[in-house]
């Protein structure tokens, strides 16, 4: 599960455009880099919490990554709740299988 729903405001001109899992760190944003040591374990799907600027991230994405299908949970209030409301939001995928 990752929690990609906040606006990044902490990170300042960084996220001014954008949001903080798609910041560029040595030439990949943070979210490819997640998502490609992910598709390296045996996790049988990824589920991403989004909000603000969710639907460029759904764009980047897609449906699936490294051959993993990915699941997105939409948080609407993310910029009055937080990480805690987010992980509710998606608390079935929480179950285990």
């Amino acid at each position: 599960m990752i929690l990609a729903a906040g606006m990044g405001k902490r990170l300042g001109q960084l996220t001014q455009s954008s949001t903080k899992c798609m910041v560029r760190v040595l030439g990949q944003r943070i979210i490819e880099r997640t998502l490609d040591m992910l598709g390296r374990t045996s996790v049988s799907r990824i589920v991403i919490v989004t909000g603000y600027k969710g639907e460029e991230l759904r764009a980047l994405i897609g449906s699936h990554y490294a051959g993993k299908p990915v699941v997105y949970v939409d948080n609407p209030n993310y910029n009055t709740t937080n990480n805690i409301y987010s992980l509710f939001l998606a608390r079935e995928f929480l179950k285990l299988e």
